[in-house]
C-alpha cells in the first residue's frame, strides 16, 4: 500500500466485487454496510454458508470471512447492534473486552484542545450512537466518570457539553468567497505556544500543536541496529590511510559486495580502477574496514547527482563524478 492511490484502487475493486456479489446473489442479504474491510449485514441464517460461499467465489484473491452474532448481539466498527425481542434493531457504543478507559491525562502536557477534542468526541459518541434515551444518559454518564478519573474537571466537562466542533479549514461562510489562510505546526510549550498561535491568527495563520515528547522518543527503540554493510542505495566513503586522499561512490545493491569489488580492484591491480590506481601510484592502502555511508537514496538519478555534488565539496576525492550546473554548486 506504498502508492498514495492505493487505498482508492482498493476500495474501488471492493466496489466492484460488492455489487456482483449482492446483484447476483441468490438470496441477497436484507442491508450490507461496509467500512474499508468491515462490513455488517443482515441476512438469515439458513442462507449465510451459501452466501458467504458466493462472496468469495467473486474474486479469487479476496476472501471473507464470518462472524455470528452472540447473544442476539454483535459489533460493528464501535457500534454494538442488538436484536429485541419484537425483531426491532437497538445501537448501543461497544468497547472491547480490554478496554481500559484511558484517555490523554488532563494534566499532561499537551494543548488544551486536544484535551477539548477528546471529551468532546466520546461525549458526542455517547449522544449520537445509542438508539434510546436511556442508553444516552447511561452513556454519556459512563464517558462523564471515565474523564473525571483522568483528571477532567466538571467546569471542563460543562463547557464541552455546550461547544461545537471547530469548522473546517477554508470553509466559505454565508457565500463568501473562500479564503485562503496558511497553516503551520509547531512544539507545545504550555502558556507559550498559545501565544504564538494567537499572534499568528492576526495575520490568518492557523496554528496545530504537537507535543516535544512522547514515550516512544523516551524509550529505547526495541529494533536491533541495522548493519550498515546490508544498505541498499546508498553513497559510501573510503579513505585512505596513508593521505587525505578519499574516494566517493555510489551503488544500488548491498554495500558489502561493492566493498568486496573495491578490494578485489586493489588485490588484482585493475587499471580501470581509481582506487586501484592510487594504490600503485602512491604504494597507499584503502581503509576498507571503516566504510562510511554519507547518503541514501533509492533513485538511481539522485544518487548520481548526490555522488557529484559529495564529490564537489571533498576537494581530496579522487572518483570521477557527473557534471552538475554551477547553480547547484552554491548549495555547499
Amino acid at each position: 500500500m506504498g502508492s498514495p492511490v492505493s487505498a482508492i484502487l482498493a476500495n474501488l475493486v471492493m466496489e466492484h466485487v460488492e455489487e456482483r456479489a449482492l446483484s447476483t446473489a441468490p438470496h441477497p442479504p436484507k442491508w450490507w454496510y461496509r467500512y474499508v474491510d468491515d462490513s455488517h449485514v443482515c441476512l438469515a441464517r439458513e442462507h449465510l454458508t451459501r452466501f458467504h460461499s458466493h462472496l468469495n467465489s467473486i474474486n479469487q484473491h479476496i476472501k471473507f470471512t464470518v462472524e455470528e452474532e452472540s447473544d442476539r448481539s454483535i459489533a460493528f466498527l464501535d457500534t454494538k447492534t442488538t436484536r429485541n425481542t419484537d425483531e426491532s434493531i437497538k445501537t448501543s457504543v461497544y468497547r472491547k473486552a480490554t478496554h481500559t478507559a484511558k484517555y490523554l491525562h488532563f494534566n499532561s502536557h499537551h494543548p488544551l484542545q486536544h484535551k477539548r477534542s477528546v471529551a468532546r468526541t466520546l461525549l458526542d459518541r455517547a449522544k449520537n450512537i445509542p438508539s434510546t434515551d436511556e442508553d444516552k444518559k447511561s452513556e454519556v454518564k459512563h464517558v462523564v466518570d471515565a474523564l473525571k478519573t483522568n483528571g477532567y474537571t466538571d467546569q471542563f466537562l460543562k463547557s464541552c457539553h455546550g461547544t461545537k466542533p471547530p469548522k473546517a479549514l477554508n470553509q466559505p461562510q454565508n457565500n463568501q468567497p473562500q479564503s485562503h489562510r496558511g497553516f503551520v505546526t509547531l512544539p507545545y510549550f504550555q502558556r507559550i505556544s498559545e501565544k504564538f498561535a494567537r499572534t499568528l491568527g492576526q495575520f490568518d495563520v492557523n496554528v496545530a500543536h504537537k507535543p516535544v515528547k512522547t514515550v516512544g522518543s523516551i524509550l529505547k527503540k526495541p529494533k536491533d541496529k541495522f548493519d550498515q554493510d546490508l544498505s541498499t542505495g546508498v553513497l559510501y566513503k573510503i579513505n585512505c590511510k596513508n593521505c587525505e586522499k578519499l574516494y566517493i561512490g555510489k551503488t544500488s545493491r548491498a554495500l558489502r559486495s561493492r566493498t568486496k569489488e573495491h578490494k578485489r580492484a586493489v588485490l588484482t591491480c585493475d587499471k580501470n580502477s581509481l582506487l586501484a590506481q592510487h594504490c600503485m601510484k602512491n604504494n597507499h592502502k584503502f581503509d576498507f574496514n571503516n566504510v562510511k555511508v554519507i547518503d541514501r537514496c533509492p533513485l538511481w538519478s539522485r544518487r548520481l547527482f548526490l555522488e557529484a555534488w559529495h564529490s564537489i565539496r571533498e576537494p581530496n576525492s579522487i572518483n570521477d563524478h557527473a557534471h552538475i550546473p554551477d547553480i547547484n554548486k552554491m548549495l555547499n
